[in-house]
């Protein structure tokens, strides 16, 4: 038994205050879109960028891909 409470709490990860960023792949070949939006949907302060260019592995194809997040944080913690 641990301390540290459930990692999962639908509740907690709603009232999540820290800005989260994730990238999202439309044509994924291992996770549905569906599925990848209905998990970032659960988290609250969450932003989205979407690729239909990339599958899975775009963040190491493609560097722009990161840069782009890094951008949407930084303006997310600038406010």
């Amino acid at each position: 038994m641990t301390d540290y409470p459930d990692p999962y709490d639908l509740d907690v990860l709603a009232a999540n205050e820290i800005p989260v960023v994730a990238l999202v792949y439309a044509g994924d070949l291992y996770t549905p879109v569906e599925l990848q939006l209905a998990t970032a949907a659960v988290v609250g302060n969450t932003r989205l960028l979407m690729t239909e260019e990339f599958h899975h592995n775009g963040l190491m194809r493609n560097s722009g891909l990161f840069d782009r997040l890094l951008e949407m944080a930084r303006a997310d913690t600038a406010n």
